[in-house]
């Protein structure tokens, strides 16, 4: 349960920096869309506490309209991110190297455990 409250709580400070600090005076009617790419084509338990945080509106409390971009295999979420169709991706890290040694300019933002990374 730990490992999962890091999970939510790091894709909350990397989310939340998206829309420049705290803003809570400000109108809300305008919210930053952002959609992260996940490997697979449903939920996973790992990501539990990104999708309670998503069905309890916590990022749209911060101006966050996050959107879930099912893209099947690592490599295929790697290439969404690439062709800007997601801000984020969470797939293996080792993807972020071979694309780099290509010459794009993919980076790791966090590692999560069982080696999946944003």
């Amino acid at each position: 349960m730990k490992n999962l409250s890091i999970v939510l709580v790091a894709l909350s400070l990397i989310l939340g920096s998206c829309n420049g600090g705290n803003k809570k005076n400000e109108n809300k009617s305008s919210s930053t869309k952002v959609t992260v790419a996940q490997w697979g084509q449903e939920k996973y338990l790992i990501y539990l506490p990104f999708y309670i945080a998503m069905e309890k509106g916590f990022f749209k409390e911060e101006g966050l309209d996050i959107e879930v971009k099912y893209s099947g295999n690592d490599d295929q979420v790697f290439a969404t991110v690439l062709k800007g169709e997601a801000m984020f991706g969470i797939a293996d890290p080792i993807f972020t190297a071979i694309s780099r040694e290509q010459g794009s300019d993919g980076i790791v933002i966090v590692s999560f455990p069982l080696n999946r990374s944003i």
